[in-house]
């Protein structure tokens, strides 16, 4: 989660990379829930869901 945070911080910076920032935002805040919530099955596909994201 902190490596998609740092990445959505960095298309913040490029012109339209707002949306892609929003949707790993949204990602990363799925990930904080599943696990605020302890349900493991949503922390697995969070897992994969943030793994997608590079630069």
């Amino acid at each position: 989660m902190v490596r998609v945070t740092k990445i959505a911080g960095q298309y913040r910076q490029v012109e339209m990379g707002f949306i892609a920032a929003a949707l790993m935002e949204a990602a990363v805040e799925r990930g904080q829930k599943a696990i605020e919530s302890g349900d493991f099955v949503q922390m697995i596909r969070a897992y994969h869901d943030l793994q997608g994201y590079e630069l």
